[in-house]
């Protein structure tokens, strides 16, 4: 009865000390809306920034001593699982994020869906030890989450979130973890029992701040987007269809182009990503595919790709280099001028799209190809004209 008593009064202690969280972090959200990215003037910088960055590991948009935001990249340590399968780590503020390259033989709904399953792949990086005597154990399960649930940022992506109990540590392991087409990024943090709700809640804010972008083969791609239940919202607007060895087609509210293997061949293997970017958009800042890169195949050492990246025009006096690369595209001036030119043991040719008839347009798209080897200009342009044939800007 003593039992009961006493762990019905620190319930009800624990759900005031909640309740004031909550209304701590929403008084300080509030009072601090003008200075977060992206409504801070510092924000300008990276909402303009073309053409969008590509990193293979997630990183956090964070604010710099000087008021700008930019991007946070974490040092990472890599552990290879079987099956082509790998555990990227790193650690950014007091946040541990990885990111999951799903082994091939494991079936892609039961990783999607089995918040256990994913956790005992962490597991094996040595995430967890646990003292016994004089020795470190390696902790190879924390079992089923004992809750799970999803959560829908301010960009509309959907993360899986998880907690775990630790009873000998009196601990709980917070999880949010974002599917994407090669696996997933997990972010992760231990916390004291008494915190896990703030824990929730500080993740609830920092997942605003991911930036990370959509790749995979062909292979994975198919499988990811069935997963619908899972997808952000952007891929309402996207379209992507392809039969191998025979045709493949992109389509959004902004872009669409298709292509057949007289281009590019186009295979299980191929590796597709798409960046995202968080980019004005109507007088407000969305989150939204910027570039649009296809391999021939996954193999590092791959230089044969097609690409389509988006310009826009940038606010007036932002910055040189952006207002410079901005009017290079606009004008046509090499290297978006159809010559094709020596790059990196590659040929490399570019054009522009979407220029608009009734005056200067504020969106351009660039359609890029580039060949493995030395090859003329006869052969590149018309690999060019292969990609911009049914090519269509949407936006203006």
């Amino acid at each position: 009865m003593a039992t009961r008593f006493v762990s019905g009064h620190y319930r009800v202690y624990q759900a005031q000390v909640n309740d004031h969280e909550d209304a701590q972090q929403k008084a300080l959200l509030s009072r601090e809306a003008k200075d977060l990215f992206p409504n801070s003037p510092g924000s300008e910088k990276l909402l303009n920034h073309i053409p969008p960055q590509i990193f293979p590991f997630p990183a956090l948009v964070a604010r710099s001593s000087s008021g700008e935001w930019g991007l946070a990249q974490a040092n990472t340590k890599r552990i290879e699982l079987d099956d082509n399968g790998y555990i990227d780590m790193g650690v950014l503020g007091h946040n541990v994020l990885f990111h999951i390259r799903r082994p091939d033989k494991l079936d892609s709904r039961a990783f999607y869906r089995d918040a256990k399953l994913r956790l005992d792949l962490l597991m094996r990086a040595g995430t967890f030890l646990r003292q016994v005597g004089t020795d470190s154990v390696k902790i190879t399960s924390l079992g089923n989450p004992e809750s799970e649930s999803q959560y829908m940022d301010r960009w509309q992506r959907r993360w899986q979130t998880a907690v775990w109990d630790v009873p000998f540590l009196n601990a709980k392991v917070v999880t949010y973890t974002l599917p994407t087409p090669d696996g997933c990024v997990v972010m992760m943090r231990a916390a004291p029992a008494m915190n896990s709700h703030d824990t929730v809640l500080d993740f609830n804010q920092l997942v605003n701040f991911v930036f990370e972008s959509y790749a995979g083969t062909l292979a994975q791609w198919k499988q990811y987007l069935q997963e619908t239940s899972l997808l952000p919202d952007a891929f309402k607007s996207i379209r992507i269809e392809f039969d191998y060895g025979h045709h493949f087609a992109y389509s959004s509210q902004r872009l669409a182009f298709s292509y057949t293997p007289e281009l590019q061949a186009i295979a299980p293997d191929g590796y597709m990503e798409l960046a995202f970017m968080f980019y004005p958009d109507a007088g407000r800042p969305v989150w939204d595919v910027a570039d649009i890169r296809i391999w021939k195949n996954d193999a590092s050492n791959d230089s044969d790709h097609i690409a389509v990246p988006r310009y826009h025009a940038p606010p007036t006096g932002l910055d040189n280099d952006l207002t410079s690369t901005w009017q290079q595209v606009l004008d046509h001036q090499h290297p978006y001028d159809g010559v094709a030119r020596s790059q990196d043991d590659l040929m490399a040719i570019n054009a522009v799209v979407g220029q608009h008839e009734k005056g200067e347009p504020s969106v351009l798209y660039s359609a890029y190809c580039g060949v493995e080897g030395n090859h003329p200009q006869d052969v590149m342009k018309t690999k060019l004209d292969l990609l911009m044939k049914n090519m269509q800007v949407k936006e203006h």
